[in-house]
């Protein structure tokens, strides 16, 4: 999944007289970095995976570290109370302050609003995370939607309804049902099951999606010009991949795997658990997926989990301004579930805002007049 963890606050009187402060969650690469040798050698640009055969020695290590109990101290509520601690001790009286929250960010920033006693000038929430309804564990549920929902729009577009007449969904379908377990065009370096994988990381990109049905086409028509373009794609996606698909330069390193597992199944993932064959259910019942729910569902019993505060699964309070963000292409943050925002937050200055084909991070990942924002 491509996650942005980020968090920007910013004080300021005027919109050419503004600090800028960006804070690093507990845990994070420039923070104290939950890392393990063990796996984390031989690592993209954008930081390190873990894989499941390199987990139990990677959670030892940390263990030895941190001991149990201090790796219970990553929490978002601690990590809120750092953001008001820092916002307190850069933040001047006259002055105001606004906290920008992208996905798991916006989470935080919520946080931040139940545990502060001096709360900001407002919050601008992008792609957000409700705290009772997100839970990683609905992961491989949240594609097919958005799926349907891309497909849907191809009649409105001449080149797209000419090369499918039919129901783009059904061919799409079709195609990764197909590729699942046999060759659909020779020659191509698509391996059974590639095709339903990549769907799914190019769901989650604006600058990838609207390149699905040329790829569709191109597998259903498989021409020898048609292969050489399909192998070309592939070449150039494994390579953004392995740079982390766009993160930046100065990203190397700085994702942890550690933190992400401690917060996850500390508090985003719903207890009871679902089992490892429920999960294995919605995994085969979807079209387009990933499947790495399932080594999260292996990690979750040999995690040292910490309990809940009294803050996780419960909504915010509070009469500051907000902007809430959705896209409603965003496979991460379902604008179903970031809707669950909208009838809870209507006083004065609180506003929600449906991006038409925006996908995940709207500031970022939107369509503007000039191009991409």
């Amino acid at each position: 999944m491509v996650d942005v963890m980020g968090i920007l606050a910013g004080r300021g009187a005027a919109s050419l007289d503004v600090d800028y402060y960006f804070l690093e969650h507990r845990g994070g690469g420039a923070s104290a970095r939950l890392g393990c040798a063990a796996g984390e050698a031989a690592t993209s640009e954008a930081g390190a995976n873990v894989t499941a055969a390199e987990w139990p020695a990677c959670l030892a290590e940390m263990k030895q570290k941190w001991t149990e109990e201090g790796l219970k101290q990553f929490t978002t509520t601690n990590a809120a109370h750092d953001l008001a601690a820092v916002i307190q001790a850069t933040r001047a009286a006259s002055q105001k302050t606004f906290v920008y929250g992208v996905s798991y960010g916006t989470y935080w920033a919520h946080r931040y609003i139940q545990v502060t006693d001096r709360p900001p000038t407002g919050l601008i929430l992008d792609s957000m995370v409700p705290p009772d309804e997100q839970y990683l564990s609905n992961f491989e549920r949240q594609f097919d939607p958005v799926g349907k929902r891309l497909a849907a729009m191809c009649p409105s577009q001449e080149v797209c309804r000419t090369r499918f007449p039919a129901d783009v969904w059904q061919t799409w379908s079709s195609l990764i049902t197909r590729q699942r377990t046999e060759p659909v065009c020779a020659g191509t370096k698509f391996e059974p099951g590639d095709l339903r994988i990549i769907s799914a990381v190019m769901l989650q990109q604006n600058l990838l999606n609207s390149q699905i049905p040329a790829l569709l086409a191109r597998f259903q028509r498989c021409t020898a010009a048609d292969v050489t373009a399909i192998n070309t794609f592939a070449d150039n996606l494994l390579r953004l991949l392995g740079q982390g698909l766009f993160a930046q330069a100065d990203d190397a390193g700085k994702f942890s795997q550690g933190l992400y597992s401690n917060v996850a199944f500390g508090e985003l993932w719903p207890n009871p658990p679902p089992t490892r064959d429920a999960l294995a259910k919605d995994i085969a019942a979807a079209v387009i997926g990933t499947g790495g729910a399932l080594e999260q569902a292996d990690l979750y019993d040999t995690w040292p989990r910490y309990t809940p505060d009294s803050y996780v699964r419960q909504w915010m309070s509070t009469d500051v301004a907000l902007l809430m963000l959705n896209g409603d292409l965003d496979v991460q943050t379902p604008v179903e579930t970031a809707e669950l925002y909208k009838p809870r937050y209507t006083k004065p200055g609180q506003t929600f805002v449906k991006v038409p084909n925006g996908n995940h991070g709207v500031v970022f990942q939107s369509q503007v007049g000039s191009g991409l924002a």
